[in-house]
């Protein structure tokens, strides 16, 4: 489908999985609720792809095509966070391109949001906030700059 062509674009497995599993509702988009749902999951990959724009922008390593797969961007539970808080995403920018799996793991609801070993990737952190305004997603990244890569 468009969508899965869309996502494949977009996000990593991981950050894939995390998208289904939080709209697991909203994956039928049928009914008197799809326009909400599907206003819901437009507007989280319109601020996706303005974070990983804005990250791209400030990482002078990534080019024009080949950035959104160096960088994951996943929610980061606060232990200081109200239980009814949604978690803030913060990235990892990987020297490397994160590549698929040779085995797909399952992007559906039913699979845990992400069941891989970030410890294990070369990268850095960075801070990106995500902002939406009625039909607009603005993103800022602050990227450190860092002359040698370090392990995390």
């Amino acid at each position: 489908s468009a969508l899965n062509r869309f996502l494949r674009k977009l996000l990593t497995w991981p950050e894939r999985k995390y998208f289904y599993h939080r709209f697991a509702d909203n994956t039928k988009w049928s009914g008197p609720e799809a326009n909400e749902g599907l206003q819901k999951a437009a507007q989280f990959l319109a601020g996706r792809w303005a974070a990983k724009e804005a990250i791209r922008k400030a990482c002078e390593h990534l080019g024009a095509s080949n950035g959104f797969h160096h960088i994951i961007i996943l929610p980061f539970a606060s232990s200081k966070a109200s239980p009814e808080a949604t978690s803030r995403p913060q990235a990892l920018i990987l020297r490397d391109r994160f590549c698929e799996p040779t085995r797909n793991p399952p992007e559906n609801a039913t699979s845990p949001p992400v069941d891989f070993d970030i410890e294990s990737l070369d990268g850095q952190l960075c801070e990106v906030s995500i902002s939406h305004d009625s039909q607009y997603a603005t993103a800022v990244a602050l990227v450190p700059v860092v002359e040698e890569w370090q392990p995390l």
